[in-house]
């Protein structure tokens, strides 16, 4: 198998894993808000590592989007 497909393969995944921890944290922090509870920190740091996570990969590629053009 190809090298890049497989880097290709494992990038997708981990694309995949942060955009489902992005969205479950902030579902979290939404329903500990609308029930009128303290937000745990851990959320935010779910929600912020992943998040950073998904710009980290993606500002390469759009770096040399721009760059080209």
């Amino acid at each position: 198998m190809n090298t890049r497909t497989q880097t290709g393969a494992w990038a997708y995944r981990i694309v995949v894993v942060l955009a489902l921890m992005l969205a479950t944290s902030l579902a979290g922090i939404l329903t500990f808000t609308l029930v009128k509870r303290s937000v745990p920190e851990l959320l935010f740091v779910l929600g912020s590592v992943a998040a950073s996570g998904l710009a980290r990969l993606a500002i390469p590629s759009l770096w040399s989007r721009w760059r080209l053009e």
